[in-house]
């Protein structure tokens, strides 16, 4: 069971960012979320009905701290990082199965927000 802080903290990460497009954020950070849990060979709720793609990308094995050269750089842009958020959701996974859980907790979360933002009619 997590406390109200790892709950918090599980939510930290998409709370940061910019929501000017609640769909496209959403879906980026549930991405994100779902697919450091399948790196981490968690299990993943059915209902996010989560296919992790066919591009060869480990957001875990990439990860690196920031400063350092990012292991997808291109070689005309050395200096840019392409990593996705999945960055920013990868050191929850030093917490063991606490980490686990809270970023299933984050991506429930993101699930429920992105049913309110379909009913809606703001996504596409």
């Amino acid at each position: 069971m997590l406390t109200r802080e790892q709950k918090t903290m599980a939510l930290s990460v998409a709370r940061q960012d910019d929501w000017d497009d609640p769909w496209g954020t959403g879906m980026s950070h549930m991405f994100a979320v779902a697919e450091v849990l399948y790196h981490a060979s968690a299990d993943l709720p059915g209902k996010w009905q989560f296919r992790h793609g066919m591009a060869d990308h480990d957001p875990i094995g990439n990860w690196h701290p920031y400063g350092q050269s990012c292991p997808l750089a291109r070689l005309k842009f050395p200096d840019e990082c392409q990593c996705g958020e999945e960055r920013e959701y990868v050191p929850f996974l030093d917490a063991g199965e606490t980490g686990i859980e809270m970023l299933t907790y984050a991506g429930r979360a993101l699930d429920r927000y992105l049913d309110v933002v379909r009913r809606a009619g703001k996504d596409y």
